[in-house]
């Protein structure tokens, strides 16, 4: 804890490393408690001609970054170099902290600061009052470019034509700027050999002999390079970070430094059969807590037929009210087009419990058949105590381009439908085709389940658009709201009813296409045309 009137001028502290928690909330390193800090808790007071660089990690209940709270007299001729580690993924973590300026709390006189910044884009820093100016930069190329160190105000500090120094130390290069290769291209994380490598679009655009290459967060990735093309292990992406990334190739060109930026989406699982869909969900089981969610980007690259396969998804038991044997996804998961077909699904759905910044997006799941109790309470199908879902128990992510048919029976006290509880931040573009069988006469039976909109809600639905349902079953069966029925969906009694009716070209996805005989996702034809007989 810097008190005001103290004093920190004048040193360069270079590679830092902050233990931190991991982002389950176990102790991972040392006796860490809280936080993932650099120099200090709170900074109340000067720093003055100060190089801090290093990586941080992930916190417990304080802030991560160079201070946990910024709330300094005074802050001038510092540049600050700091990574934020992948497992850094809390609301509290932060490369460089959180930076308090609102006057009622702190005043703070900044001049001349800088950052290089390596992670993810949101987790840079956090404001409490206005920002102040900082020169922010992706690298020491960028920086050394822009920099003017003149105007600081120290002899420490000087700029030669290899770098920038502080004292004796060369604390910025003076690498060539970064150059963005064209193309983008696909890696998986399994031992799929065909996306374990890519070949360059360009293959003479690296100038120099490559000496590493490095993910979003800066870490290196061992790799092997011959004629424009990059191949990788399993065990050297496991560290990478899913998504659409960036690599940084780093090459050696007679003494000057290139950097090469390569567009890369890095999947944790392809999944091209039913054995690959229950990987995925053995894997979904063994994230019991919230904080153990399971991550990562997922993707369809094929159809699944689950037809003859007995096997049944987010077949679990358990009190729903006290979310008892749940699993919780909190990855993105993208069809790409294709199709599930022929699923069989138990209390809690394929997903489980979507987590709020999950995705599921461009998949048809077809035919799909949720067990149930009986009308009198006994156990009729497999493993089921509750609710008959198709998709999942609880959902408070995001559905786009989704399409879902097929049937559900009754619960014993959560709801059955597609969902038990919808309460996500965004349906959009979505199509469901769901038959409430006969023996669903509970209250808490519905095809679509209950969907949350009350305005004191703090999780009901926030936005949804374009959302279609062809239902089959009792008069007023459709769904349950928890709040006003705010949010349109179009009802069709059968297909012929829904093809005449619907608008497919408001579908925001290429996915989706109306044709002479039918609307079809995908490769599938999933509304008919006339209805069939």
């Amino acid at each position: 804890m810097v008190q005001h009137g103290a004093v920190v001028k004048n040193v360069a502290i270079v590679d830092a490393y902050a233990y931190g928690y991991k982002a389950d909330g176990i102790q991972t390193e040392k006796n860490v408690s809280h936080g993932s800090n650099i120099l200090a808790e709170w900074f109340c007071g000067a720093l003055e001609n100060v190089y801090v660089s290093g990586s941080v990690g992930s916190t417990r209940w304080a802030y991560s970054g160079v201070v946990d709270q910024m709330r300094a007299d005074s802050i001038k001729d510092c540049i600050f170099n700091v990574t934020i580690r992948p497992e850094a993924t809390g609301s509290t973590d932060f490369a460089f902290g959180m930076w308090v300026t609102n006057p009622d709390l702190a005043v703070m006189e900044t001049e001349d600061i800088v950052f290089i910044y390596t992670g993810a884009e949101n987790k840079k820093m956090g404001w409490l009052g206005d920002p102040v100016t900082i020169s922010t930069y992706a690298n020491d190329a960028e920086c050394y470019a822009e920099i003017d160190i003149s105007k600081f105000d120290s002899a420490y500090w000087s700029k030669e034509a290899d770098g920038i120094y502080f004292g004796d130390e060369k604390v910025v290069s003076a690498d060539a700027l970064p150059v963005d290769l064209d193309g983008s291209y696909e890696l998986s994380k399994t031992e799929k050999d065909a996306m374990l490598s890519f070949t360059l679009t360009d293959t003479t655009a690296i100038q120099g002999e490559i000496v590493s290459v490095k993910d979003a967060y800066g870490t290196n990735i061992a790799f092997s390079y011959k004629d424009g093309a990059f191949t990788f292990t399993a065990d050297a992406l496991a560290a990478a970070a899913d998504g659409k990334t960036t690599f940084a190739v780093v090459s050696d060109d007679n003494g000057v430094t290139r950097t090469y930026n390569i567009s890369v989406t890095v999947w944790k699982n392809i999944i091209s059969d039913p054995t690959e869909l229950q990987a995925f969900a053995a894997d979904l089981n063994q994230a019991t807590t919230e904080a153990s969610a399971l991550k990562g980007w997922y993707k369809l690259d094929a159809d699944i037929d689950m037809t003859e396969i007995d096997f049944v998804f987010g077949d679990a038991s358990g009190d729903p009210n006290k979310n008892e044997n749940c699993r919780y996804f909190a990855g993105l998961f993208d069809g790409e087009g294709h199709s599930i077909k022929g699923m069989k699904t138990g209390n809690r759905g394929l997903f489980n419990m979507v987590q709020h910044g999950a995705v599921v997006k461009n998949v048809a799941i077809i035919d799909a058949y949720a067990y149930g109790y009986k009308a009198d309470g006994v156990q009729a199908e497999k493993n089921v105590s509750h609710g008959s879902n198709i998709l999942a128990q609880k959902f408070y992510g995001t559905l786009e381009n989704v399409y879902v048919s097929g049937s559900v029976g009754t619960g014993r006290w959560s709801y059955s439908g597609v969902v038990s509880q919808m309460r996500a931040q965004s349906v959009k573009d979505c199509l469901f085709d769901i038959e409430l069988r006969a023996e669903a006469t509970a209250a808490n039976d519905s095809a679509l389940g209950i969907w949350v909109t009350a305005e004191n809600d703090a999780d009901r639905i926030k936005a949804a658009e374009d959302i279609v349902l062809i239902y089959t079953g009792a008069e007023g069966k459709q769904m349950q709201w928890l709040g006003d029925a705010t949010i349109t969906i179009s009802t069709y009694a059968n297909d012929a009813e829904c093809y005449a009716g619907i608008d497919i070209s408001k579908f925001d996805s290429s996915y989706w296409r109306k044709e002479a005989d039918g609307i079809y996702f995908g490769d599938e034809k999933v509304v008919n045309m006339a209805q069939e007989a």
